[in-house]
């Protein structure tokens, strides 16, 4: 049993933003997200209603994509994905999947009421070559019956992934068992199950959890991997997704890095969400993540230091002080540490291709 996180920031974040990222903000936030060891990265839309051939993640065709990423392809080791709509992109100007392709991986979503006629614009695309994570949209709405379809059709074609997706944000853990529970004992055992959390009733987080929890306690034989998707700072339609640097800090004995995901939100994610403020939703979550007093935080940022160097700081703070804040011990760590936080300030300058 393994668990994978996929970040969609740039795709589910994009209805902040109205998916305008800049070319060099996509490039940048795919690379850093490849250098925190996210094992999958969501680049944004494929759709016919897209018109546009730079700075945006709304493309029209496989080309636009490539174009923009081809600089980076020999750079990653995630696998990247974009998103397709059922009905919103003719599927005879889908190019055939290749080696030269940077993106090989498709999220096919549709509603329920298209259930019936998705089945052969998902062999179309298999037989195209690339690989497919299945998205029925608010799989709460499902009947065992209908549930069971979908089942088949991703058994039939050896999709890659069936997700269950809280698209309202409203499923509280004993929906979500029950759903994992149908699809766990029906899928072939390759098969992955993913789970698209949104946090209007800030479910997302802990749903994440028991969802992982669930999955090691189960005695069987499928040896089921899962993935789970998440958002830098939970960028996201309605109630915003699960926090990438959350469950990425959760997860304590998958390889990941935050700080490359600290560095992306000081830098391009900061500009590219210019209306909301990041840094400052951030420090709190490092703040809980530590278990620190949120002085630190205060402080810290008053410093204008970035939140790799806050990271860094608040680690280092001795367990005696945690909840106890004194400004001369915090001017004593920055005192302490400022070789180190120099030295972090020039790898954050130079961690984004210019």
């Amino acid at each position: 049993m393994s668990i994978e996180l996929l970040d969609c920031t740039l795709r589910d974040g994009g209805y902040i933003n109205n998916w305008e990222f800049k070319d060099q903000q996509i490039i940048n936030t795919i690379l850093l997200l490849d250098k925190a060891n996210v094992e999958n990265i969501e680049c944004g839309y494929l759709s016919d209603k897209n018109s546009f051939d730079k700075d945006s993640t709304r493309f029209n065709s496989i080309d636009s994509i490539n174009n923009i990423l081809q600089p980076i392809k020999d750079k990653l080791l995630s696998k990247l994905f974009i998103m397709m709509d059922f009905g919103d992109y003719d599927l005879s100007k889908l190019k055939n999947n290749s080696v030269e392709n940077v993106v090989n991986n498709i999220r096919f979503a549709f509603h329920k009421k298209d259930l019936l006629n998705i089945y052969s614009d998902l062999k179309n695309i298999d037989d195209k070559g690339y690989k497919i994570f299945l998205q029925p949209m608010i799989t709460s709405s499902y009947s065992n019956d209908e549930l069971l379809r979908v089942i088949d059709y991703t058994n039939k074609l050896n999709l890659s992934a069936l997700y269950i997706v809280d698209s309202l944000g409203n499923m509280y853990f004993e929906e979500l068992e029950r759903l994992f529970l149908l699809m766990d004992n029906n899928l072939k055992p390759e098969i992955k199950i993913g789970f698209h959390a949104h946090n209007n009733l800030q479910l997302a987080y802990s749903n994440s959890i028991n969802l992982t929890k669930l999955v090691s306690n189960i005695i069987t034989s499928t040896n089921r991997n899962i993935v789970i998707d998440s958002s830098i700072t939970g960028l996201g339609r309605g109630g915003g997704n699960l926090k990438t640097e959350l469950i990425l800090s959760y997860l304590i004995n998958n390889s990941y890095n935050i700080f490359p995901i600290l560095d992306l939100i000081d830098n391009d994610l900061q500009s590219a969400f210019a209306d909301k403020n990041l840094y400052q939703e951030t420090l709190y979550t490092l703040s809980a993540l530590r278990g620190c007093h949120p002085s630190y935080l205060k402080y810290f940022s008053e410093k204008k230091l970035s939140l790799s160097n806050i990271k860094s700081l608040i680690d280092s703070i001795d367990n005696e002080y945690l909840t106890n804040f004194t400004l001369k011990y915090a001017d004593s760590l920055i005192k302490k540490s400022s070789t180190f936080l120099s030295e972090r300030e020039e790898i954050n300058k130079n961690s984004l291709i210019k």
